[in-house]
């Protein structure tokens, strides 16, 4: 069953599954779709806008806390020999010399959830993936509502310059949502035309979003680390605050050998709000009035995909 928006009096409840497969430009007074097409070219703008890693912190995003009017949380990696104390420094968009900016420790794990997993280089070669890393991820507190801000991170005071908006305690805003685009390294006119369908909508908006919500399947395997850090690396990571949630092709490895929801919750950092076994995959958040429920079917997948050999197997 397909989930979609449910409105109730002035309030706004939604549910935001993987099976939902268009792309929202959205205000709470209306909700314009615009179907996926994959055939976008990217422009030239978003091409010249891309950013060279800071070389310290990669596959970094901003999520929204689960009160988002006040709440980021805020993920990313950094190579072992980075040290454990990582910092995310932020302030105001407005304080362009930084003078009333905060710095905040993050916390440190280590990561091996991906490595040595199948996976494609994006010339085509086969390989295994070698991602051993550090994770880090924090979340920042007592924000300002409807309030553009810049931040840092890494272990030094450098570093590429990120942004987000926290969200409206009440009134408009807008959101895109886009989903099934399939990232994959040797063939990167699909993350092209995703990112170009974003400047799209950012045109028909006539301007930049609050937010950004993607419905899944975003990466062709999920467990292939090297397609995520790519991903990330494009402009509107670094642009926006990211929502979404865990598709089927998110949780899984090449070989579908490997289907696990921590390829989704290491490279982000969703509020922990989750039923066990699903924290930090699904999850819910409140955005002005509508409340987020994040959910995955992966789980529910799977296990349609093994009854049939079940009842088989008992001579059902």
């Amino acid at each position: 069953m397909v989930l979609n928006v449910l409105v109730i009096l002035d309030k706004l409840v939604i549910f935001v599954c993987h099976n939902f497969k268009t792309i929202i430009f959205m205000r709470l007074k209306y909700i314009l779709f615009a179907a996926l097409a994959l055939g976008v070219a990217y422009s030239s703008q978003a091409q010249n806008e891309r950013k060279n890693e800071d070389g310290s912190a990669y596959t970094v995003i901003a999520n929204p806390g689960e009160k988002a009017d006040s709440q980021v949380r805020i993920n990313w990696h950094a190579d072992l020999d980075s040290g454990k104390k990582n910092y995310c420094i932020y302030t105001k968009r407005r304080d362009t010399k930084w003078k009333k900016a905060k710095k905040i420790r993050a916390h440190a794990e280590f990561c091996t959830a991906f490595d040595s997993l199948y996976s494609k280089k994006a010339n085509g070669e086969n390989f295994y993936e070698d991602a051993v890393f550090m994770r880090y991820k924090v979340e920042l507190k007592g924000l300002e509502p409807d309030t553009e801000y810049m931040y840092r991170v890494g272990a030094g005071k450098g570093g590429q310059i990120r942004y987000f908006k926290t969200a409206p305690s009440s009134g408009a805003w807008s959101a895109a949502i886009i989903s099934d685009f399939h990232s994959y390294t040797p063939l990167p006119k699909r993350l092209d035309a995703a990112m170009g369908m974003i400047g799209m909508l950012e045109k028909c908006n006539g301007g930049d979003f609050d937010i950004v919500l993607h419905v899944g399947d975003i990466c062709a395997w999920g467990g292939s680390y090297s397609f995520w850090r790519s991903m990330y690396s494009e402009p509107y990571f670094s642009k926006y605050l990211w929502a979404g949630v865990n598709g089927n092709h998110d949780n899984m490895d090449r070989t579908s050998s490997r289907l696990s929801n921590d390829y989704f919750r290491y490279v982000n950092n969703n509020p922990d709000n989750g039923y066990d076994g699903e924290e930090g995959v699904c999850y819910h958040f409140t955005y002005g009035n509508a409340l987020f429920i994040m959910l995955s079917t992966a789980r529910a997948c799977e296990a349609r995909k093994a009854l049939p050999q079940r009842r088989h197997g008992s001579g059902m």
